[in-house]
This record gives structure tokens, sequence and C-alpha cells, in this order.
């Protein structure tokens, strides 16, 4: 997609994922291109990798784009698809304004706790791991709906969630709108993770369930 032509540092969405339909980089995409144009200072970054898919990632997206009738000139897109050393990724989250990623499921969210221990505000959908850390005081929690798993992946009666696209685009541009707000989930964001999912924080809850549990047995 060509780089947006307005001049400045663009507002950078970051994600971070694998390249499967769980992830919900098809609702992202549908959303990113369908609320923004090239004309306006926005960045999208995926951090990517395949998973039983092609690895053009750049054709893979001029193809959905193409299948989905959404605009041939297009918000800038840059994905990245290397492998990045751990003690890269807080420079990797440093340059993001807002991070996105509205899967279907998950089952914690590393990704998303990443961006929030550096206190970047997070747009995720609001069911399975996510629920237990996100909420609309230090981040986005995005709508949905219950449906059946895509068929292509033989799970049947099995049920994910399917992201609101409308909802989506809508939390997308009010991060871009309202960059002090959602700076200020960010900063809060961070302080959650510090001091309720720090490793330091977890081993004293562990030390905590481990004395509740010996308590319990000398009772008995």
């Amino acid at each position: 997609a060509p780089a947006s032509s307005s001049v400045g540092t663009p507002f950078r969405f970051l994600s971070v994922f694998k390249w499967e339909l769980r992830k919900g980089w098809d609702a992202l995409l549908r959303a990113y291109f369908a609320e923004f144009d090239p004309t306006e200072p926005v960045e999208l970054v995926l951090k990517t990798r395949p998973f039983h898919s092609s690895a053009d990632f750049d054709g893979l997206i001029a193809q959905f784009a193409s299948k989905h009738a959404l605009p041939t000139r297009r918000a800038a897109v840059r994905v990245i698809d290397s492998e990045l050393p751990l003690r890269d990724l807080p420079r990797l989250y440093a340059l993001a304004d807002a991070f996105v990623l509205p899967s279907r499921g998950e089952g914690w969210g590393r990704p998303h706790v990443e961006a929030m221990a550096m206190a970047v505000p997070v747009i995720a959908t609001n069911w399975s791991g996510p629920t237990a850390y996100l909420d609309e005081e230090v981040g986005y929690p995005l709508d949905y709906t219950l449906e059946p798993v895509a068929a292509e992946l033989n799970l049947q009666g099995h049920n994910w969630a399917e992201p609101s696209v409308t909802h989506l685009r809508a939390l997308m541009r009010h991060v871009v709108t309202n960059p002090d707000e959602a700076r200020a989930r960010g900063r809060a964001a961070r302080e959650r993770m510090l001091t309720r999912f720090s490793p330091d924080a977890l081993a004293e809850d562990v030390l905590r369930a481990i004395g509740t549990s010996t308590t319990r047995r000398k009772n008995k």
C-alpha cells in the first residue's frame, strides 16, 4: 500500500500475530482500510509470520483488498516478517501509538500484555484471555458476537468471537482523534501490569495460594 502523503510522524498502530484466521487479521484490514484513507497520517505496522500460509504478505494483503473491493489506494501498511530478538521487542512497542488485535480467541494474549507493559493503549476483542486484564480503564475492549468457527478449520460445534468491524473502526478513529486519552489509558495499563501481573506480583499470588492451601489442610 502507498505511504501516507501527509507530512510528519504518523499515528502508528501495531499488531503482533501469526498469520492465521483466528488472529482476526482480516477484520483488522477491513476496518483499517475502510476507516482511513492514504492522505491521513496513519500507519499500520504488522509484525507477523506465516502459519500454514504464504510468506508473501504484501501479496496476501493486496489479494484480500481486491477480493473484498477495498480501496485501490489504501492507507499505509508496513509488514515486519523477520524474527526479532527478545531484546528488540521493547523498541518495537515503543514505536507504537496504539496496539490493535481483533482476534477471535486467545489463551492469554502475550502481545497484549507486552504492549500494556510498555504503556501502549490496547484495542482487543473483549473475549477469552484478555478479559482477565483489559477493560475501559486501561484500554479499549472491542465488541463481538459469538459465531461458529470457520468451516475450513474443521471444528464443528465450536464457537469463537467474531469482532465487530464497525466498532473496530470507531475505536481506531477514536484513539487517533483522542491521543491524550489513549496515552493516559496506556499509562494505566502499565501500572496494572506492574502491580497485578509482574513476576513479583504473581509470585505473591502463588505464595498466598500455597499458604491458603496449607492452612486448609492443617484445619482438616
